[in-house]
Formats: C-alpha cells, sequence, structure tokens
C-alpha cells in the first residue's frame, strides 16, 4: 500500500501538470494534503462519490502517462546507475 502510494506520488510530480485544473486541485487535497473525501466534497460542492471517481481517474490517467511516455521508469532506471555508480566511486576511493 505504502510503495503504491509513493508510486502516484511520483507520477502526479511528472505528469499532474497535465491533469485538468480541477482534477489535479482534488487529487493534490486528497493525496497531499490527505483531506478526506468529505471535506473536499463540500469545498468543492459536490458528492463524496463525485470525488472519489474523480480521484481515481485522475490516478487512471496518470498510470497511462506513465505506460506511454515511461518517464517515472526511465527516471528509476538513471537513479539506480547513479546509486551504482556512486557504491563503485566509493569502493575506489576506500
Amino acid at each position: 500500500m505504502l510503495e503504491e502510494l509513493k508510486e502516484i506520488s511520483f507520477l502526479y510530480d511528472f505528469y499532474g501538470e497535465l491533469l485538468p485544473e480541477k482534477q489535479r486541485d482534488l487529487f493534490r487535497f486528497y493525496h497531499e494534503d490527505n483531506l478526506s473525501l468529505s471535506e473536499i466534497a463540500e469545498e468543492f460542492n459536490m458528492t463524496r462519490q463525485g470525488v472519489h471517481e474523480a480521484v481515481r481517474r485522475a490516478v487512471e490517467k496518470l498510470k497511462s502517462y506513465e505506460s506511454k511516455l515511461g518517464l517515472l521508469e526511465k527516471f528509476a532506471l538513471r537513479e539506480e546507475v547513479l546509486h551504482q555508480i556512486d557504491e563503485e566511486l566509493q569502493a575506489l576511493l576506500a
């Protein structure tokens, strides 16, 4: 569960600006500000179910963008390579 939340957060960092403004706001209030669905619904004059569906669709869009563009995967690969290089440099300097 924690890994999935972490992945969704990274996806939002990479692709959040591609979401429509209202969907982006709903997502951010739910995932980053930890507001409840009821609190968000009250703020946006929506139903709790409407907020839930909008957030769910946002997550689906973010995952769809990743499957098409692969920016998060490329980032993770670069991070791993940099980590390996750092380890090798540390071994050489030791």
